[in-house]
């Protein structure tokens, strides 16, 4: 969850968006909260500066906070909405807790929950200020994926994550309730629904073999379905590009970063072999009590005209239908399933010093070192 919207390689304006989000969310929910940082976050932060909420001179270019706590934070033009973006970021870590110990009953999710679970009520509480049924909706959408899991049959994966996607759309649609982006909340609803089935699509897909392992629910019924819903989400991601592109004009950050991912998607092979080496999950314990958070980063720090892609040329896959979608290297191919996938780290969901980095591994109980 965490790291699924990494526009790898970031740009230093992605990283001073990733940075000022860092610091309003230690401001709001202290350093412990700083490891559940999320891309998500950051997705929603760039929305706002899409929607043009608060001048860009409000983002420090800075690529890492540095821990700092600037003492006039309350009083910035982005403050409003970098404290929302961060309480999203809580938001997350408390369902992916929550989902963790009711899937395999960790103790470890367990005891960072009762760790953060006072910041966690703090951030639940700060967007129940924009809807006064905010817990009932959001458990609401719980409740339904939760029944879904629980059904014998089989389940299409557009029935799945459909509760998934109305949350996303739910939180994304509160955003509009901020300053300067009232007239957004259609698009914006929109946009988190896109987000939200591109991401439980991707989940689906990537865990596939891990929960066939663990006896764990997936509704991916075979190799061919999990191609197909990670090109279901890198299709609902294109949608989000284009949808950001339409509301906020085709320079949009939101809109690049979405493209990027979609691009990363599509060269990525689900049913890959992943080496994840096993942590004892008291060290795993240790390293989230001492760890210091840090901007996680890969690749090269590229020039501003290299970060994500460009808006592209219509290129129709069918026609008549989402004519933003693009014809992608390898499309139609089916990857090479025996191949060792070494993207273990690749999408970071949180990185700290001191403890190694999390990665989607993470899931499986392992920290990468």
């Amino acid at each position: 969850m965490f790291g699924f919207l990494s526009p790898r390689p970031h740009s230093d304006r992605y990283r001073h968006a990733y940075a000022r989000v860092c610091v309003h969310l230690r401001r709001a929910f202290g350093v412990r909260a700083l490891p559940f940082h999320s891309y998500e976050a950051v997705f929603l932060y760039q929305l706002a500066l899409d929607a043009g909420a608060f001048p860009v001179a409000a983002m420090p270019a800075v690529q890492c906070c540095k821990l700092a706590r600037p003492g006039n934070l309350g009083a910035a033009a982005d403050a409003a909405h970098g404290r929302f973006a961060a309480a999203v970021a809580l938001l997350l870590a408390d369902i992916k807790l929550t989902d963790d110990i009711r899937d395999s009953g960790s103790w470890l999710a367990r005891g960072v929950r009762f760790v953060l679970k006072g910041r966690i009520r703090a951030a639940r509480a700060h967007l129940a200020g924009f809807d006064p049924v905010f817990d009932a909706t959001v458990n609401g959408y719980l409740a339904a994926h939760a029944k879904l899991e629980a059904r014998a049959d089989v389940i299409p994966l557009v029935e799945y994550i459909e509760p998934t996607a109305n949350a996303f759309g739910y939180v994304f649609g509160l955003a509009a309730r901020l300053s300067g982006m009232n007239r957004f909340a259609e698009p914006l609803t929109a946009i988190g629904r896109g987000v939200g089935a591109a991401l439980l699509a991707f989940d689906c897909a990537v865990d596939w073999r891990r929960d066939r392992a663990r006896n764990e629910f997936n509704p991916l019924p075979d190799e061919a379905a999990v191609r197909a819903a990670m090109r279901f989400s890198v299709n609902e991601l294109d949608d989000v590009a284009e949808r950001c592109r339409l509301a906020f004009g085709s320079q949009s950050a939101a809109a690049r970063t979405a493209t990027a991912v979609a691009d990363r998607l599509a060269t990525r092979n689900p049913l890959a072999a992943v080496a994840c080496p096993t942590v004892p999950a008291w060290k795993q314990a240790l390293a989230f009590l001492t760890a210091k958070p840090v901007l996680a980063m890969a690749g090269p720090n590229p020039d501003e005209a290299s970060y994500g892609m460009q808006p592209a040329e219509p290129t129709p896959e069918d026609e008549g239908k989402k004519p933003w979608r693009r014809k992608r290297k390898g499309d139609g191919k089916q990857p090479n399933s025996n191949a060792r996938d070494d993207t273990c780290c690749g999408l970071t969901c949180c990185a700290m010093e001191g403890g190694g980095s999390c990665c989607e591994c993470c899931a499986a109980g392992a920290v990468c070192a």
